[in-house]
């Protein structure tokens, strides 16, 4: 379902989050239905609706919108649909697009529909990875040596060569497609049509030949003993090109698998194709030579598969345990389970009144509370994380701070620092927000804080904190940060920007 799901984000602009949607649509304990859709939507602040419309209605939809049609043999299924003037296309999982007349398409839509607000263009496909950068870098570097020092230096030679680097990075492209979720990592020509998606072939069974060895696989170690051949034999050119030809099964039997079986093209896996059928139709054409670098090239395949066989361990047991995480995470982000795992706190221990650092309108349904220190550093990640999660939520979470600090003791340096944000709370309460902000998500530096928003010493702000103090010994929170989320206090087994998962649902008053 994914590939369709992608493809309606790409088309509303939504790239960027792709990576995201991914893991919070598939790590939803209510996976794969279409309130997991919609909810993950939510989650990442996308604007969305799901609803039965009058098919009456269907020319006022949007151009792109998701909606259950009829599947051959399999009833209403989600698709991707798209609008024209005269005609429907339809997209359902691992097939291809399907046009239809506007009549034909309402006759098998149901009338639900999911849409959503289209973002602005993405500039996350314009940028490069540091780490792409890098290997291009590394692969010119490597280039530019081995042509300086060849004595059999050609034009031929060097379009021969530039062959090679090309496949070494389409070879490196799939790898990241396969292994990584992160689209700003894909090159765009992998969404060039609604038929085409790198994925999903790349990660498909048919591109496996067995369990230690499959397509992508071939590529890299080919690639890179290739490169490391003509580094140790500039000559070896011949024998490579030769080598190619046997590549042509390979490369029948993946189009194949693309056209006829997952019926969706992978462009970078086609690249690769056309490139070793280059190199194989330039072997034919100047004829098979195997007598130079027969020894560099034997010993080039041994350490490139050796080495990838040692990187492709740690890499397949890496993307296991990410999918293993994504089960715990369904199980974790079951509400249920963090209902039961918060600790109500007693009546005669509801948070005090006095002194508090209120943030966001009092009235909102979720009320969230710290209390905190200046010289904790957890303090530090949960007042950023509240920050996150009100600015995500402004219409819905309310955020109180109070301090557990015991005044007396005239020896805390920090001790300061709460007294003058309790002074600038009570006089201008957005300076005191800004002096809060300044020191959690600052540098640190307490002379220069003291210098800027320090305040006179004030019985009043010392009364507060001692009334704070006391309520939290009364409570036994002797440390430092307590969450508390609607007169319940968080659990140890879950952090504060967790939260987001579950802020529809303790907007309602009657579960929490």
């Amino acid at each position: 379902m994914f590939i369709v799901l992608e493809k309606f984000l790409k088309l509303n602009n939504f790239s960027r989050v792709i990576s995201d949607f991914k893991d919070y649509y598939q790590s939803h304990p209510n996976f794969p239905s279409l309130f997991a859709i919609t909810d993950t939507l939510s989650l990442l602040n996308i604007e969305n609706v799901a609803a039965r419309v009058d098919k009456d209605h269907f020319h006022d939809l949007p151009d792109s919108f998701l909606g259950y049609v009829e599947e051959e043999g399999k009833g209403p299924s989600l698709a991707l649909v798209r609008k024209s003037a005269q005609s429907v296309e339809v997209l359902f999982e691992k097939k291809k697009p399907k046009r239809l007349s506007i009549e034909e398409f309402i006759q098998c839509w149901n009338g639900i529909v999911v849409a959503i607000e289209p973002g602005t263009n993405d500039d996350a496909s314009n940028t490069i990875s540091k780490s792409s950068l890098m290997l291009v870098v590394t692969l010119l570097c490597v280039s530019g040596f081995t042509l300086i020092n060849n004595s059999v230096f050609s034009w031929s030679y060097l379009f021969n060569y530039a062959l090679y680097v090309f496949g070494a990075i389409v070879s490196v492209a799939i790898l990241r497609e396969k292994y990584s979720s992160d689209p700003n990592h894909v090159s765009k020509i992998c969404s060039l049509g609604t038929n085409t998606s790198c994925s999903s072939v790349i990660k498909s069974e048919r591109a496996e030949f067995t369990k230690w060895i499959g397509f992508s696989d071939l590529g890299v170690v080919f690639f890179g003993a290739s490169l490391l051949t003509l580094l140790l034999e500039p000559g070896a050119m011949g024998i490579l090109n030769s080598i190619s030809i046997f590549s042509l099964p390979v490369i029948i039997y993946s189009i194949w698998v693309q056209r006829a079986v997952l019926k969706s093209w992978c462009v970078l896996c086609l690249m690769l194709a056309a490139t070793l059928l280059a190199q194989s139709t330039w072997a034919l054409y100047t004829g098979i030579n195997v007598q130079v670098g027969v020894v560099e090239l034997v010993f080039s395949l041994i350490f490139a598969l050796v080495i990838w066989l040692f990187v492709r361990k740690h890499l397949d047991t890496f993307d296991h345990l990410k999918s293993s995480n994504k089960e715990l995470l369904r199980f974790k982000r079951e509400f249920e389970i963090f209902k039961f795992l918060q600790k109500p706190l007693p009546l005669e221990t509801s948070v005090i009144s006095n002194g508090k650092i209120s943030i966001g309108p009092s009235d909102n349904p979720v009320k969230m509370f710290l209390v905190i220190s200046p010289s904790c550093f957890h303090c530090d990640k949960a007042y950023k994380d509240a920050l996150q999660l009100l600015e995500e939520n402004p219409k819905r979470i309310s955020l109180e701070i109070f301090y557990n600090l015991n005044p007396e003791n005239q020896d805390n340096p920090y001790l300061k620092i709460a007294r003058s944000i309790l002074q600038l709370n009570e006089v201008e309460p957005e300076k005191c927000i800004a002096a809060l902000s300044e020191w959690h998500l600052g540098d640190k530096d307490l002379d220069l804080w003291l210098k800027k928003w320090g305040q006179k010493d004030d019985e009043k702000a010392d009364r507060l904190l001692a009334e704070q103090y006391r309520w939290c010994l009364q409570n036994e929170f002797n440390y430092t940060p307590v969450k508390i989320i609607n007169d319940c206090e968080l659990s140890m087994h879950y952090s504060l920007d967790e939260l987001k998962y579950f802020i529809a649902e303790l907007s309602e008053p009657e579960e929490m």
